[in-house]
């Protein structure tokens, strides 16, 4: 019988990338974000314990303004979907503490279902 996979059994590596936009595309880049997101629902509860269901992601800051990170960050390639200027990118790997911290609140079964996921990318 394996042993239960651990954390050790995978590579963790952080990559930043920084782009530049027009306003305009910085907009663009939000309402697509939504667009994409539209059909994610999330739940939630407020101070009265009453369930809140919400429909979509608005990409908004604390503030009401556009999240450019969040909407970014949620697009898989936004320099090639909008012509994004991408004028650095930085990564590292991630040490056992930052694995730690990263994962601590991921469900107990992760690292089977990803090794499961993996092995059939493998086929």
């Amino acid at each position: 019988m394996k042993d239960a996979p651990k954390d050790d059994d995978f590579v963790f590596v952080e990559v930043t990338k920084t782009f530049m936009m027009s306003k305009a595309q910085a907009r663009k880049m939000v309402s697509v974000s939504r667009l994409i997101h539209s059909d994610r629902t999330f739940f939630s509860r407020d101070d009265d314990g009453t369930e809140i269901r919400t429909t979509g992601e608005d990409f908004l800051t604390e503030d009401m303004d556009h999240d450019y990170a969040e909407a970014a960050g949620e697009l898989t390639d936004p320099e090639g979907l909008l012509g994004l200027e991408l004028v650095s990118t930085s990564s590292k790997n991630l040490d056992a503490n930052a694995v730690d911290e990263l994962v601590r609140f991921w469900p107990d079964n992760w690292r089977s279902d990803a090794l499961k996921r993996l092995d059939n990318l493998d086929d």
